[in-house]
C-alpha cells in the first residue's frame, strides 16, 4: 500500500467521521432531551455510591450514602455502583452483557414512572425512602452540562475543515482523520455521560459503538508519530506497518460490535500503542540534526501527550477501579490543546519547508550561475591570454593585426566585466522584485544607447511588480537583452529599438525590435553576434529563443519564459 493509498483512506474516513460526529451530536441533544430524568448527581468515593438531589443540593435529608453495608435500591432495584459508570469498562462481555441489561431495567423504571423513591438502609435504622420526581432536562439544564462538551467537539470539527482544506501535506490529512475522530468520541460521550440513570437501550448503544469508533481512530496518532516531520527509519524498513495501524483498528472494532470483546478489552494495547508514539516522538526529537524541526516536533508531542496522559487518568482509570472520575466537559475543553498545537505545529512547519524549499532553489540557481560564470571567465581569459601573446610577436613585423587583436581584447575585458556585474547583481542575498529588475534592465540598456545615435522605447508591463524575480531567471533576461541591444548598436546600425516586456502570473514575455540592417540567418549568423550565447541562456530558462530578420528587414527578438515552476 503506498503513501497515495493512505491518503485517500484517511481523506475518505475523515468525511465520514465529520459527518457521524454531526448527526451524533444532533442526535444526541434530542435524546437528552426527550429522554426521562432525574435530578440527581452520582459520586463514587472509596467504594461508596453517594447520591444527591440536584433540585435541593443543601438539604441533608436528600443526600443517600450507601456502601457495602448499606445498600441502596430504586423502587424494588438494587442498585450497584457499576450502574453509574461512564462506559461499560468491563474486559468480559459477559460481565458488559449484564450491565446492558440492568441498563434496560434502569430505562423501564424511568419510563414508566413519573416519581421514583430511592431506597437507603443504614446499619440497624430503618430504611429512608425519599421520592424524587422523573422529569426532562430543560434545554438551559442541557447546555449547562453538555455545552463545554459540544464546543470541544465543535473546536475539533473546525480544526479538522482548515487542515482537510489545507492537504498540501499527507500529515496535515491525518491530522483531520484524527481530529473527526475524537469530535465522533466527543459527541457520542456528551450523550451517554450526561444520561442520568439510563438512555434509551438502542440510542445508548449507537453512542457507545461511536464513542469506541472515535476512540479506535486515535490509532492514527501513532501513524502521525511516524511520518512527523520525517518518516522515521522503520517505515523505510517495513513500509507495511502503518497496514498494521488500521487492520488493528477494523479488528477490533468488529469484535466489539459483533460483542466478542468487552469495551476495555483493548486497554492494555491501548497503553502499548501510546507508549509507541510517544517513543516514535521521542526518537525524531533526538535524531533530527536541525533545530527548528526539533522545536516542530516538540511541540507536535506537547498536545497528545498531556491529553493521552490526563485521558488515561481522568477517564480510564476511574472506570477500572470505580471511582468517580473529573467533570469531562472541564478535560473537553482541556483537550482543544490538541488540535492547536498540532494545527500550529503542522503548518509552521510546512511554511518552514517552504522557505527551505526556495532557499534550495536560490542556493541551486546561485551554483549554476557560478558554474557559468566560472566557464564564460575562465575562456575568455584563456584567450585574453592567447591575444595577447599573439599580439605580442606581432607588434613589430605587424603592427596593424597586433592593434586588431588588443581591440578584440578590450572587447574580451568589457564583456567579462559586464558578466562579473551581472553575476554581483543576481548574487543579491535580497529580494528583488520585477519591478526592480526592470527597472535596471532599463537602466543598463539606456547606458548601451547613450554612446550612439540610437533612441531607445522601453515597454513594461507587470501584473504584480512587487513580487520576487527568479534569480536565474535575472540573470539569463540581463544577459540576453544587453547582448541584444549591444548587437543593435554595434552591428545593425539601428536608429530605433524597442524592448518590451510583459510580466504575468504564469509567463515573461520579451521582445526586442529595431529598423537596423538585418542579417541572413544560418551557420554564419549563428558564429556571431552572440546568438549562440542568447540561444544558450534561453535554453538555461527551459525556453526557446525566436528570431525573425532579413537583410535590410531590422530585427525582432522574442522569448517566452514560463513563471509558474520557477522559485526563488
Amino acid at each position: 500500500m503506498r503513501t497515495f493509498t493512505y491518503s485517500t483512506l484517511v481523506t475518505i474516513g475523515g468525511r465520514i467521521l465529520f459527518w457521524l460526529a454531526l448527526t451524533a451530536s444532533a442526535a444526541g441533544i434530542i435524546v437528552l432531551l426527550r429522554a426521562p430524568y432525574v435530578p440527581v448527581h452520582f459520586e463514587v468515593r472509596e467504594g461508596r455510591l453517594n447520591i444527591g438531589s440536584l433540585e435541593r443540593p443543601d438539604d441533608p435529608d436528600l443526600f443517600l450514602c450507601a456502601g457495602i453495608d448499606t445498600p441502596l435500591s430504586v423502587e424494588n432495584f438494587a442498585l450497584e455502583v457499576d450502574d453509574f459508570i461512564r462506559y461499560p469498562e468491563f474486559v468480559g462481555p459477559r460481565d458488559e452483557a449484564r450491565w446492558w441489561e440492568r441498563q434496560q431495567e434502569l430505562y423501564t423504571l424511568l419510563s414508566t414512572h413519573t416519581q421514583l423513591t430511592f431506597h437507603v438502609s443504614r446499619g440497624e435504622r430503618s430504611p429512608i425512602g425519599i421520592p424524587i420526581n422523573v422529569t426532562t432536562r430543560s434545554p438551559l439544564v442541557l447546555l449547562k452540562d453538555t455545552g463545554f462538551i459540544y464546543l470541544a467537539m465543535l473546536v475539533y470539527l473546525v480544526a479538522a475543515r482548515i487542515v482537510s482544506r489545507r492537504s498540501t501535506l499527507f500529515s496535515d490529512r491525518l491530522s483531520g482523520f484524527l481530529f473527526t475522530s475524537i469530535a465522533l468520541y466527543l459527541a457520542c460521550a456528551a450523550a451517554v455521560i450526561e444520561r442520568g440513570l439510563a438512555l434509551p437501550t438502542t440510542a445508548q448503544h449507537l453512542f457507545m459503538s461511536g464513542i469506541y469508533l472515535g476512540a479506535a481512530g486515535l490509532i492514527s496518532l501513532v501513524h502521525f508519530s511516524w511520518i512527523f516531520p520525517a518518516r522515521i527509519w522503520l517505515l523505510e524498513k517495513w513500509p507495511w506497518l502503518p497496514k498494521i495501524l488500521y487492520t488493528y483498528m477494523g479488528v477490533t472494532c468488529a469484535l466489539y460490535f459483533s460483542g466478542f470483546i468487552g469495551f476495555a478489552g483493548t486497554f492494555p494495547f491501548l497503553v502499548f500503542w501510546t507508549v509507541v508514539m510517544l517513543a516514535s516522538l521521542l526518537y525524531s526529537c533526538f535524531h533530527l540534526e536541525q533545530p527548528d524541526i526539533r522545536h516542530h516536533v516538540a511541540l507536535s508531542a506537547l498536545g497528545p501527550t498531556l491529553l493521552g496522559i490526563l485521558f488515561i487518568a481522568v477517564t480510564i482509570l476511574p472506570g477500572v477501579f470505580r471511582t468517580s472520575p473529573m467533570d469531562f466537559g472541564a478535560f473537553a475543553l482541556f483537550s482543544t490543546i490538541m488540535p492547536m498545537s498540532l494545527t500550529f505545529s503542522t503548518e509552521s512547519f510546512r511554511m518552514f519547508r517552504q522557505r527551505q524549499a526556495v532557499e534550495d532553489a536560490r542556493e541551486h540557481e546561485r551554483t549554476v550561475i557560478a558554474r557559468e560564470l566560472h566557464d564564460y571567465i575562465g575562456n575568455d581569459l584563456t584567450s585574453m591570454r592567447y591575444l595577447s601573446d599573439s599580439a605580442a610577436i606581432m607588434v613589430k613585423q605587424q603592427p596593424a593585426e597586433a592593434r586588431r587583436l588588443i581591440g578584440e581584447i578590450g572587447q574580451m575585458a568589457s564583456s567579462t566585466i559586464s558578466r562579473l556585474k551581472d553575476f554581483i547583481w543576481a548574487m543579491d542575498t535580497r529580494e528583488v522584485s520585477w519591478s526592480d529588475t526592470l527597472d535596471h534592465i532599463r537602466t543598463e540598456a539606456e547606458r548601451m544607447i547613450s554612446l550612439s545615435n540610437a533612441e531607445l522605447r522601453f515597454i513594461a508591463q507587470i501584473e504584480n511588480s512587487d513580487a520576487s524575480a527568479p534569480t536565474r531567471i535575472r540573470y539569463h533576461l540581463q544577459s540576453i537583452c544587453r547582448e541584444a541591444v549591444s548587437n543593435a548598436v554595434k552591428h545593425s546600425g539601428a536608429r530605433n529599438i524597442r524592448l518590451e516586456l510583459i510580466i504575468t502570473r504564469h509567463r515573461l514575455l520579451l521582445s526586442i525590435a529595431d529598423d537596423g540592417l538585418g542579417f541572413t540567418l544560418g551557420p554564419e549568423a549563428n558564429r556571431g553576434h552572440g546568438l549562440k550565447n542568447m540561444r544558450h541562456r534561453a535554453q538555461s530558462l527551459e525556453s526557446e529563443l525566436r528570431i525573425f530578420t532579413g537583410p535590410g528587414d531590422g530585427t525582432l527578438i522574442k522569448l517566452v519564459v514560463r513563471l509558474s515552476d520557477k522559485k526563488g
